[in-house]
Parts: C-alpha cells; structure tokens; sequence
C-alpha cells in the first residue's frame, strides 16, 4: 500500500507540474441555505415512549468559492455550517460557532483532453448503492471520442495520519460512461475496497442504465460483490434495482442481499463501501430511508444503507401551478432475511410533500409521513415459548417544513 500512496504522489506531482498558467482569474460565488422545523415521533416503536420522539429546528449554510485562472485550470472549494436551534455548539445564546466543516478544496484542471481533480471532493457511484460520500483523493477522467473513462482513488483511512488509529483502507474506481445514443446511456464499473491491515478485499462489479422512451424515463442498477471481508470471512452479495418516471407518475423497486447468519465463514449482506459506517448513501422514503429530514430512522430500517432490503415505491407528482407542486408516495419494505426473531416486514409507509416557491429562488417545503410499521419495526416483547407480544405499539409519525434558496 505505500507503493500505491508513493505513485499516487508522484502523479500528482507530475500533474502539478504541468498545468497551464493563469491569464485571468474569475472568482465564481455559490452556495445553499435551508432551515428545518420538525417532528419525529415514536421512532423506537416503544408506546408512550418519549425516547422515541424528536422536535429539532436547524440551520445549514454552504458557501462555495471557486477560483477559475482559465478554462482548463480552477481551485474549487465549498465550506459548511450546521446548528441546531439552541445547541451550546452554535444555536444558544450569543451564536458564537465553532462548527466550521470544509466539504471540499481541490485542484480541476484539464491536460489536453484528461480531467484531473486531486484533494478533497465528492463522487457518487452506482447512484450512492455502493458510493456517495465526500472523500480525500484524485480523480482522473479519459475522454475516448464520446465516452468518459474516470478513474478514482478515494484514500479512506492512513494508519499515519495524525491520531488516526484505524488501519489503512484506499478505494480504487473505474466507472465508464458510455452513450449508445442520444437517448440512451451505460455506465458500467468495477470497484475495489482495500485494506492489507484488515486483509480486506472487496470488490464490485456493476451496471447503471439510463434511458428516455416515448416521454418516459427509465433506469435500472445492478451490482455484484464478492471478495474478503476479513482473513476469515468472505463474501458474495448483490442489488437489483430499477424506477422510472413517466408524465406525472414514477416508482422504484430495489433489492439487495442480506446475511442469513447460517455460516460464519461468509457474510453475504449486500453493503456497498462501508468505512466507519460512512460511503455507502441511498436516500428514498421520508422515515425509513431518511428523506427531507435525515435525522433518524426507525429502530430494524437501514436508513440510506442499503443493505438486507428490499422495498417498493408508487408515486404521483402534481403540479398545480407554476409555484405549487404536490408529491405522494406509498413505499412497501421488508428485510431481505429476517432480523433473528423471525420477523421481515418493516411495513407501509405514506409520505406526502407540498413544495411552494416563495420567490424565485425561495422554496418552502411541508412534509408528513406515516409508517404503518410492522414486525421487524416495532419493539417486540415475548412471552416465553409462546411468542406472545407483549406490548402495544405506536406507527412511526413525521411532520415538519423547509425554507431553502441556491444561489
């Protein structure tokens, strides 16, 4: 692994090195703004539980700046602040914040017709199924006529870091694009996720298909894991997934394997890149897949990790008018094998959105779900052999609002 980190620093010497020098620079100004108010309530399935319940206002501010000398060459950088209305952190009295983030600050530059990007940025893989996340390292894109070529290397963990403890762990990436034609779209993809410390090795094998049909959009996903986990434990996992929309209408359907715990020797659990619990990212319902609010999700639901799942969606979009636009989902989910207590169904889940343009970069935002939760959900309690509940249990319930601008 240190010949990999030593060429990966020649590179970007070598590209250094070589990018063109700046004529004139342009200062470019972005960013997001939104502030929520919300209510999550009975989310451990516990009845008359107040630890299941959640009443949060924040704020989150981004700010980016990017710093383009000229076409071929720009520094791009994009800053981060979050706050819960009354946290000691930055929302109390007196405001006084301590909780800078720097999401990203990296290098873009072309050589002839290769793209470069080195230092920390964002990448989205297999629609987040497998990756989404922010990272340190490079990324570089071939140009081969009309198809891109890019190549990643997300350096994950380095045992040398200051006060990093975990043990090494690099991704390498290489995720085509190729248009079959003008409405039509592949993306094929091969990843490894490496660690000689951990003696991980798992890698990814997988498709992304986009198409436009008769007014219609249509995608579909699938993906192959395979490899070591560990020294001792190997794996050989899956996902499917498919959606589409069509006029006001649109749906989804994704799959991916789960662990049946029968063999010690392999987990078969679908889990895309997991470092730390961070990599993987597929958001889908309002509370059992994270949506608007992303705080929590109910006890036995995998949130945006796709993993040991499989759910249905069916949706319906209605524009109003040219500020009101109205969104209702009913979203079906199970576990893929059960959660040791013999139960799967996560249950039903209805989430309705009404998206209002206060002006024209203002949005206002009102969201209510509601899951009618089963088995695999609610906090079970049982009766010695007879399996008997013993409890009642409360449906998981969210309601809240969004005020946002882009600029």
């Amino acid at each position: 692994m240190k010949k990999v980190l030593s060429a990966g620093l020649a590179l970007l010497g070598s590209a250094l090195i070589m990018v063109p020098s700046a004529s004139a620079l342009e200062h470019i100004a972005g960013g997001y703004w939104r502030t929520r108010a919300y209510v999550q309530s009975d989310f451990n399935g516990l009845t008359d539980n107040s630890a299941g319940d959640t009443e949060i206002v924040d704020t989150r501010t981004r700010l980016y700046y990017t710093a383009k000398f000229n076409e071929d060459f720009k520094f791009v950088n994009k800053f981060e602040f979050d706050t819960a209305w009354g946290d000691v952190s930055a929302g109390d009295l007196g405001a006084d914040g301590n909780n800078f983030e720097l999401k990203n600050s990296y290098v873009d530059f072309n050589l002839g017709s290769t793209n470069l990007k080195i230092g920390i940025q964002g990448s989205t893989i297999a629609r987040g199924f497998m990756f989404a996340e922010d990272f340190s390292g490079m990324a570089v894109t071939f140009k081969a006529g009309d198809v891109s070529i890019p190549v990643t290397w997300i350096h994950a963990v380095d045992s040398d870091a200051k006060l990093q403890t975990n043990p090494t762990e690099d991704v390498f990436a290489i995720t085509p694009v190729i248009p079959l034609n003008s409405d039509m779209t592949l993306n094929p993809y091969v990843a490894l996720d490496y660690s000689d410390n951990l003696d991980k090795s798992i890698y990814f094998l997988g498709v992304d298909f986009d198409m436009k049909i008769s007014g219609a959009d249509v995608w579909a996903s699938a993906i192959y894991q395979g490899g070591d986990v560990s020294n001792t434990v190997d794996t050989s996992a899956f996902l499917v997934a498919a959606g589409g929309s069509f006029d006001m209408f649109h749906g989804q359907l994704v799959y991916a394997t789960g662990d049946d715990g029968n063999d010690a020797t392999a987990n078969d659990a679908f889990v895309g890149v997991d470092i730390g619990g961070k990599g993987q990212s597929y958001y889908w319902s309002e509370i059992m897949g994270y949506g608007i609010f992303d705080n929590a999700s109910p006890s036995g639901t995998p949130n945006e990790k796709i993993t040991n799942i499989m759910f249905a969606n069916a949706g319906i979009t209605i524009k109003a008018s040219d500020a009101i636009t109205f969104v209702a989902d009913l979203w079906y989910a199970q576990l893929a094998e059960d959660n040791g207590l013999g139960d799967d169904d996560l249950g039903f889940e209805v989430d309705l959105k009404m998206t209002y343009k206060l002006t024209d970069n203002l949005n206002l935002d009102l969201v209510a779900a509601y899951l009618f939760a089963g088995d695999a959900i609610t906090a079970h309690a049982y009766d010695g052999d007879n399996a008997t509940e013993t409890k009642n249990q409360e449906n998981p319930f969210e309601a809240g609002t969004r005020l946002s601008f882009k600029f």
